[in-house]
C-alpha cells in the first residue's frame, strides 16, 4: 500500500540540523502514527511521506516554509514577570505557558529586567533547515 492522502502511516525519523547535530529521534521510542491530510506533522514530513511504502525509507531537506516557519522578530516581547508564574527565572530558561484558547506553548526567556521578561514566542525550530531521515513501518487506511 502506498501513503496517500488519508492514509494512517506509522513511521520512524530522526532530524538533525545542517551540521548533522540531532535535535529528535523516534528510534528509541515508538513511532509516530498520523493520518496524512490532518496537518498534524510538518508539511515537509506530510509531503515527503506521499508515495512511499512499508519499510521504504527516505532522507528529506525541509525548508523553513515546510517546516516550523522563519523567525519572526515580533514574536520576541516583553511581558510582566507575573505573567509567566515563575519567580526565578534564567536566560535561556523554556517556559510552558497557556494561552486564552487553553493551548499550551513554549517560550524561550532572552531577557531578565526587575519587572519584566523578554520571551521568544518562536518554536526553536523556526528559521531553521531540517534534515531528516524517514522509515515507513506501516500504512493502512
Amino acid at each position: 500500500m502506498t501513503v496517500r492522502k488519508g492514509s494512517v502511516v506509522t513511521f520512524h525519523y530522526t532530524g538533525c540540523f545542517e551540521n548533522g547535530e540531532v535535535f529528535g529521534s523516534t528510534r528509541e521510542k515508538e513511532p509516530l502514527k498520523c493520518k496524512i491530510g490532518e496537518g498534524k506533522i510538518i508539511p515537509g514530513i506530510e509531503e515527503a511521506l506521499l508515495g512511499m511504502k512499508k519499510s521504504e525509507k527516505k532522507d528529506v531537506v525541509i525548508t523553513p516554509d515546510k517546516a516550523f516557519g522563519d523567525r519572526d522578530e515580533r514574536l520576541i516581547r516583553k511581558v510582566p514577570k507575573n505573567v509567566a508564574g515563575v519567580k526565578d527565572v534564567e536566560i535561556g530558561q523554556v517556559l510552558t505557558m497557556k494561552n486564552e484558547s487553553g493551548q499550551y506553548f513554549d517560550v524561550r526567556i532572552v531577557a531578565i529586567e526587575e519587572n519584566t521578561i523578554t520571551a521568544d514566542f518562536n518554536h526553536p525550530l523556526a528559521g531553521k533547515i531540517l534534515n531528516f531521515a524517514i522509515e515507513v513501518m506501516n500504512v493502512s487506511e
